[in-house]
């Protein structure tokens, strides 16, 4: 089976002058302007270090950049002479970068303990990233007190360590459980963390105290919460139990819909004699197509 799927880039990169490199897009001044720019042009000129850029051959030795506009300009603006590159195999920009985001949260953490490791110190790279030492700090000690399913779960989301941070008052199993009702209600912010904080159990806090210091919350509000939450908890259980099945029935439901509605005599009957169940029915076939 894996001998049928092929990759879309070579496997080994390339080191390319970037005179040799052609931008399919153009970097307004705006953009160069933004926070997000800047970040990429000092922590270029700091660390040395560049993301490969993806690129498509040309003639003439030339190459068409597919993926990292803003580290070329940024590496133009810091007179690099080369850059290390991925060689696509098809000219395709969707391929790469447009539905990827590449600074998770928690990738941002890995980053920043990678650099450390590296003999970075935490100014220099509070410095470079233009937030302050603290900020560096609490990234850096990010996961600690997470379990390794949660951070699994939550490696590809951003902006969520305040999550992470509401997590870390809660054990383990509960961390899971919590994790997997924001996945449901896709919601990863923490605010919706410290609701569902609230109606955790005290057997289930890293720190049974923690519920007396929310502040607007009385005891009886919070058990409210935790009996609502434990019957929200089962009913996505339930809906997980019967979700494959339901999904069959429906598959086949929609297979018999079609057939029935091939047949000229009866689609003409029930559009006549039945016109609203028609209308009902000819939606839900095509609803069904469509997804």
């Amino acid at each position: 089976m894996n001998d049928d799927i092929e990759l879309g880039f070579k496997r080994a990169t390339l080191t390319i002058p970037l005179e040799k490199i052609l931008p399919s897009k153009t970097i307004n001044k705006a953009v160069k302007r933004s926070v997000k720019y800047k970040q990429i042009v000092r922590t270029l000129s700091e660390f040395q270090l560049v993301e490969p850029l993806v690129v498509y051959p040309q003639t003439d030795n030339f190459y068409l950049l597919l993926d990292g506009h803003l580290r070329y300009n940024a590496l133009l603006e810091l007179k690099r002479d080369d850059v290390r590159c991925l060689i696509a195999k098809d000219d395709e920009t969707f391929t790469y970068n447009k539905h990827i985001n590449r600074l998770a949260t928690i990738q941002e953490h890995y980053m920043i303990i990678e650099a450390v490791k590296r003999g970075v110190s935490e100014k220099r790279l509070a410095d470079v990233l233009g937030i302050d030492v603290k900020s560096v700090q609490q990234k850096k000690s990010l996961l600690t007190g997470i379990c390794p399913e949660v951070v699994e779960m939550l490696k590809h989301q951003t902006y969520v360590g305040g999550t992470l941070r509401v997590l870390k008052k809660m054990k383990p199993l509960r961390q899971i459980e919590v994790v997997e009702l924001m996945a449901a209600a896709n919601n990863y912010t923490a605010t919706y963390a410290k609701a569902l904080l609230v109606a955790t159990p005290k057997d289930q806090l890293v720190d049974a105290d923690v519920k007396k210091k929310m502040a607007g919350i009385t005891e009886e509000q919070a058990a409210r919460m935790e009996n609502e939450m434990s019957r929200l908890q089962r009913d996505i259980k339930g809906v997980e139990d019967y979700y494959g099945l339901n999904l069959v029935k429906l598959a086949v439901i929609a297979g018999y819909l079609k057939k029935l509605f091939s047949n000229t005599n009866i689609s003409h009957y029930l559009e006549r004699h039945h016109n609203e169940l028609y209308a009902q029915l000819k939606t839900t076939v095509t609803a069904l197509e469509n997804d």
